[in-house]
């Protein structure tokens, strides 16, 4: 049986692909994220010392919208995660997202 991610498209391929060397670049050690498959988004997760809640209002302010783990979950647990679409985002806006989410960790 092939794999969804070997019949996905070249251009999402590509945005997954941008999106996770972004992440790597701007946010670096401050979170862990996944690395998706068939997926157009990516989990994004900040280390313990990290102010999460702080992180995610200054993201909505910064026009980055990072939705909340708990919104995934039933028990409403995992309160330092986070989910970051990246699939309708241009290039350009991938890039700025992750900059501002490095410097929006990065001042908590």
């Amino acid at each position: 049986m092939e794999r969804p991610i070997a019949r996905a498209p070249a251009f999402h391929c590509k945005k997954r692909d941008l999106a996770l060397d972004a992440l790597k670049g701007h946010v670096g050690s401050t979170a862990t994220w996944t690395r998706p498959g068939f997926r157009f988004s990516v989990w994004v997760r900040s280390d313990e010392s990290r102010n999460i809640a702080a992180i995610f209002e200054d993201c909505t302010a910064r026009g980055i919208y990072l939705q909340k783990g708990s919104a995934f979950r039933v028990d409403a647990g995992d309160h330092r995660a986070g989910r970051l679409a990246f699939g309708h985002a241009e290039a350009d806006a991938t890039e700025a997202g992750a900059t501002i989410l490095g410097e929006v960790a990065g001042e908590q």
